[in-house]
């Protein structure tokens, strides 16, 4: 993803299982979860556990993987974002309220 899609990237994630994994990030990563729990793994550290209202802050990070904890993913699962006419990128089906913001 190049700068400026990150600095826009805003994500909402409907009901049901999500996992994203992005590997030579190499700059800074940040999440603020607004609703819903998450499980956040960047490379090298133990797996973090995202409940609404957390905001994470990494300096620098390599690779990540950020995915849903109820329910949580098949292993083989990995979602790719889908931007909407709205700027916010949206993982998995749209048909439904987003489980995780």
């Amino acid at each position: 993803m190049d700068s400026d899609l990150v600095e826009r990237y805003e994500s909402e994630y409907p009901e049901g299982p999500i996992r994203v994994h992005r590997e030579d990030v190499n700059e800074a990563f940040y999440c603020s979860l607004l609703a819903g729990r998450a499980c956040l793994e960047a490379e090298g550290k133990e797996p973090l556990v995202l409940n609404a209202g957390d905001f994470v802050l990494i300096p620098a990070v390599k690779s990540f993987t950020f995915s849903s904890m109820d329910p949580p993913p098949p292993a083989d699962l990995v979602n790719d974002p889908v931007e909407g006419e709205d700027g916010v990128f949206q993982l998995g089906g749209t048909d439904a309220d987003p489980g995780v913001q």
